[in-house]
């Protein structure tokens, strides 16, 4: 897709500028560019990923709902050293990202982050592991 480590927005509309866009929508359904062209846009949803095993070196998700298809399809695209970042508004206190958690295997970094006025679980889960330390959960 280009040079450099291929970074998969899966249903972005364009706010992080680096990322391919992977969203059913050629338009932008969100924000004050409600209508524009997604940037670097991929046609296709989270449960069907148009993309080769192993390719992709960083996964962004928010958003999206993580389902189990989902989660499968970004087992399989992400490279053996992938990050994948999962930013969702935590609802009614549960934890958006159990169940990530529990499927994708890696090292596990929790926080939050401030994006606008909204207030998002990140969960970051790095497959590669550091020399000397175990992944882990």
């Amino acid at each position: 897709m280009c040079d450099g480590p291929t970074i998969l927005d899966i249903g972005g509309e364009g706010r992080h500028p680096e990322a391919w866009n992977l969203n059913p929508r050629q338009y932008k359904t969100f924000g004050p560019e409600r209508g524009e062209l997604i940037p670097r846009w991929i046609e296709g949803r989270g449960e069907r990923i148009p993309l080769p095993d192993g390719s992709v070196e960083v996964l962004i998700v928010e958003r999206t709902p993580l389902v189990p298809a989902t989660l499968a399809e970004i087992a399989r695209v992400a490279s053996p050293a992938a990050r994948i970042i999962l930013r969702h508004v935590p609802v009614h206190h549960l934890d958006p990202h159990r169940l990530a958690v529990q499927f994708l295997e890696g090292k596990i970094e929790r926080g939050t982050i401030t994006i606008g006025s909204h207030t998002l679980q990140e969960t970051v889960i790095s497959r590669a592991e550091e020399p000397g330390s175990a992944a882990g959960k």
